[in-house]
């Protein structure tokens, strides 16, 4: 059944509207309206964060590798960082795979610091909100059809920024992709992930692959394991990053015995 998007009411403007609230979109929005821009987030759960919050408990790269490493990363993200520091729930500990230093922080607490730093910023949210269509008009996205707890509705904007994480915006504006798996193995178990490509990238596609997932137990029980040992040496007899003495911040949910 097709809708007649034009009977559908005007829900929200902005001038700078963000789809999705990881730690992508949530850096976008709070930077965005920083500089004074009216910004408005949305996001399809009820919590800012994304992966970052659902999903994992450690970030990676704000350090280069190796032994002496050295951070390199700073801005909004460090920012993050440093708030959850101020809660005594961030740890930096050596990397388990020679990638620097890791920042493990609890994840029900980063969903908390997202949010105060965001709404600080003045950035408006939508939360339990799904970008469900476009509105293109010359080219241009005008507008998006978005679901929520109050129905169908239409979000204006100036400006957009797609950081859903699967170019859902992207997508329904006819921006060209290249379907997973059309020339290699699927980023994605399902093989239905789309990956958005600009025209000058479409003649240098090139195959995505995730390695097979371990679950987050097995993960962070051998990290965590790893951080203890001093001069590590893996199987193949390399050596390994100095990790010198970590300590585990969750024994008793992980199980690593620590």
């Amino acid at each position: 059944m097709q809708l007649d998007y034009t009977q559908l009411p005007l829900v929200d403007s902005a001038e700078v509207v963000v789809v999705g609230s990881g730690s992508a979109g949530s850096t976008a929005a709070i930077a965005s309206a920083r500089m004074g821009a009216d910004t408005l987030l949305l996001e399809r759960y009820g919590f800012l964060g994304g992966t970052s919050t659902m999903i994992l408990d450690t970030f990676y790269g704000f350090y280069t590798p190796g032994d002496n490493t050295r951070r390199v990363v700073g801005g909004i993200p460090w920012e993050i960082a440093q708030r959850l520091a101020a809660r005594g729930m961030m740890l930096e500990r050596p990397s388990s795979y020679g990638a620097g230093t890791a920042i493990t922080y609890d994840p029900e607490t980063l969903k908390v610091v997202w949010e105060e730093t965001a709404e600080e910023a003045g950035v408006r949210l939508r939360l339990h909100t799904f970008c469900t269509d476009v509105l293109v008009e010359s080219g241009r996205i005008t507008g998006l059809i978005v679901d929520g707890k109050s129905g169908l509705g239409v979000i204006k904007a100036k400006m957009f920024v797609d950081a859903t994480g699967d170019a859902d915006v992207c997508f329904r504006a006819g921006v060209p992709f290249q379907p997973a798996g059309e020339d290699g193995p699927s980023a994605h178990e399902t093989g239905q992930s789309q990956w958005p490509l600009s025209p000058p990238a479409r003649g240098r596609q090139r195959a995505y692959h995730t390695p097979p997932r371990r679950s987050r137990h097995q993960h962070d029980t051998r990290r965590l394991r790893r951080c203890n040992r001093s001069d590590s040496t893996d199987e193949s007899g390399d050596r390994g990053t100095q990790t010198g003495t970590g300590i585990c911040p969750f024994p008793a949910q992980r199980g690593c015995g620590l």
